[in-house]
């Protein structure tokens, strides 16, 4: 079910060695840093949940703490496929916007987690 790995380039920790890590490649593209005691995920963007959960699971295979992901709601099938890697819902934040009378432009059903999380 998940998508060709070879399509992925490999992580590049170049700046921060031991606190970040990026994946990208054709279907998708993620980031991850570790914050305090956990590691955690975003801005994550792709072209399919599969493909989402390919550059998720890059990123996270060799972290050995609890990991944080804010999944936007309207990701039901990203959602489901990290429930079944063990992954729980611990809370829903909203996603707030003041000035526009419709949603945001762009391809929005691609981006499967926030670039702006906060540090806790």
């Amino acid at each position: 079910r998940h998508s060709d790995r070879s399509l992925l380039v490999g992580s590049d920790d170049s700046e921060t060695a031991d606190s970040s890590s990026v994946v990208s490649g054709v279907h998708g593209y993620g980031m991850a840093n570790v914050q305090r005691e956990h590691l955690s995920v975003g801005p994550l963007v792709s072209t399919s949940s599969s493909a989402a959960l390919d550059v998720t699971s890059r990123l996270t295979e060799n972290y050995e703490g609890p990991i944080r992901i804010d999944v936007y709601e309207s990701q039901h099938t990203f959602i489901e496929e990290l429930k079944g890697l063990g992954y729980q819902v611990s809370s829903r934040q909203p996603v707030m916007i003041k000035g526009l009378l419709q949603n945001l432009p762009g391809s929005r059903q691609n981006i499967y987690c926030p670039a702006s999380q906060a540090w806790t």
